[in-house]
């Protein structure tokens, strides 16, 4: 598991980078609604959630809390810690959950999207 996650950071390295930021940047895959990823660009965790968005085929909107301080001051105030993956939903009774964990982070998207 290890040596995936560092073949896919040195692949989002050699490619430039971070994948494209929420209403920016040219994205494929499938939209999702409701949710949206808080990460930073170097995290290893983040980038096992990254790597699993892409094999599932989603688009999900990803927030970088280095790159945008609103970012991080939101995760702060919803999610109460600065850790990253982390995962907002907004759920069908209209609250907000806040998802920690990258193991949980993609359970809960194969469960919805594989």
């Amino acid at each position: 598991m290890i040596e995936r996650i560092a073949r896919a950071v040195r692949r989002l390295a050699g490619s430039g980078g971070s994948p494209p930021e929420e209403g920016g940047g040219e994205r494929s895959g499938r939209p999702v609604q409701g949710l949206v990823l808080y990460h930073f660009t170097s995290c290893p965790f983040c980038v096992r959630v990254r790597v699993a968005t892409s094999r599932l085929g989603i688009d999900l909107p990803m927030k970088d809390i280095r790159a945008d301080p609103e970012a991080r001051a939101e995760l702060i105030e919803g999610g109460g810690s600065k850790q990253v993956p982390c995962l907002r939903i907004e759920e069908a009774e209209g609250g907000v959950r806040w998802l920690y964990e990258s193991g949980d982070i993609v359970r809960y998207l194969e469960q919805r999207y594989a």
